[in-house]
């Protein structure tokens, strides 16, 4: 049958060790990480605005890959502290016939 891809979200506070789990747990696996968008000048700095612009785009990202084609598996690590902020990405990966796991990691 077809191939279900498969979406790993990683949660976890900033500095617990996200994208270091996926580097060694899934070997290039292709990531999205909503802190990248928070590191201005190699520093850690959230702010309201850059977060709302940074869902955004990381929701669009996310909606493209689960529509292609070859159904790629793909990682999104974040804070996303509430259900809020990752359910979207469960809602269409379910929608797309994703599995989906989720790990949540603590410092």
């Amino acid at each position: 049958g077809k191939h279900r891809g498969r979406l790993l979200i990683v949660r976890g506070l900033p500095g617990s060790g996200k994208s270091t789990y996926v580097k060694n747990n899934y070997p290039g696996l292709f990531t999205l990480e909503t802190d990248l968008f928070n590191v201005v000048n190699g520093q850690y700095h959230w702010t309201r605005d850059r977060s709302c612009e940074c869902i955004r785009i990381m929701k669009n990202m996310a909606l493209d890959l689960f529509k292609s084609p070859n159904s790629p598996d793909f990682a999104i690590t974040g804070v996303m502290a509430r259900h809020l902020s990752f359910s979207n990405y469960i809602d269409n990966a379910l929608f797309y016939n994703y599995d989906v796991y989720r790990i949540l990691l603590y410092p």
